[in-house]
């Protein structure tokens, strides 16, 4: 009972990430110029790198996602995960500790200002995202082979 447990719920954290980097992948893949004024607005990549970003960052985000829905390159894709909802739910905080107001970009290719309030629902969900992926990472890397 145990490992059917364990094995249904890493298939719902995988699609779970699958559809969120698939809907924040597919909002901004389509409006790449959008996107880079939202990348720009972090203020921390040099100009040279804001338009590539906004090309591959939505592409990798989609073809990730596929990877999570369909398992293929399933470790990989985990620990890629784990580590761009770390670095995205770092990157809001560090905005909100040099006192930018921007949105965050996250399922958006819309520049606007963010409230407090939206800081505070970003890192919340970001925090969710991040246990969702820690949770597939760690069952999949450490996964119990006995039945005890």
């Amino acid at each position: 009972m145990d490992t059917e447990f364990k094995t249904h719920s890493l298939f719902t954290a995988r699609i779970i990430l699958g559809i969120i980097f698939f809907a924040a992948g597919f909002s901004k893949v389509f409006s790449p110029s959008s996107f880079a004024e939202i990348i720009a607005n972090y203020q921390i990549l040099p100009g040279y790198l804001i338009n590539e970003t906004a090309f591959f960052l939505p592409l990798l985000e989609i073809v990730m996602a596929l990877m999570l829905f369909s398992g293929l390159f399933l470790e990989g894709a985990a620990v890629l995960a784990l580590i761009m909802l770390v670095s995205f739910g770092g990157l809001i905080i560090f905005n909100i500790a040099r006192g930018l107001n921007i949105s965050c970009g996250c399922f958006t290719s819309v520049s606007e200002e963010a409230t407090n309030l939206q800081y505070i629902y970003y890192i919340i969900r970001d925090i969710i995202f991040i246990l969702i992926a820690s949770y597939l990472a760690k069952g999949i890397f450490f996964t119990k082979t006995d039945n005890s």
